[in-house]
């Protein structure tokens, strides 16, 4: 099994959440400033239901998921291997875009690939 292969096969298991504590911790050991929204757990809805979540924030849905902020803001959407953007996450991107802003989506075979921490560590944001 060459390296590439191995990396996907990795890359094919691991979640959202584990990207975003494998980049969350690298920004922490850079001492890389970053803001991510964590959705708040609310109570179970009436009569038992679905737990409901909140975030604190107001605006329209679909903001990405990590603002990093060094010598230039950087704005990255998170998602695993099969994740898809929404179309809310899409117009986010594309407005950020159109006002000239640096925006990358993530996945985890860009962390296993180095592409990510060449980022993060080269550009010394």
């Amino acid at each position: 099994m060459t390296e590439s292969e191995r990396q996907l096969e990795i890359a094919q298991t691991m979640t959202e959440k584990e990207l975003e504590d494998a980049i969350c911790e690298l920004l922490d050991t850079l001492g890389i400033y970053y803001h991510h929204d964590r959705p708040a757990r609310t109570k179970r809805g009436a009569g038992g239901g679905p737990v409901k979540w909140k975030n604190h924030f107001r605006g329209p849905k679909g903001i990405p998921d990590l603002v990093i902020i060094g010598d230039r803001v950087i704005w990255v959407e998170l998602k695993s291997h099969t994740g898809r953007l929404t179309t809310d996450q899409e117009i986010w991107l594309d407005r950020l875009r159109m006002a000239n802003q640096e925006v990358y989506v993530w996945r985890p075979i860009d962390w296993l690939n180095g592409s990510i921490g060449e980022l993060l560590i080269g550009a010394r944001l």
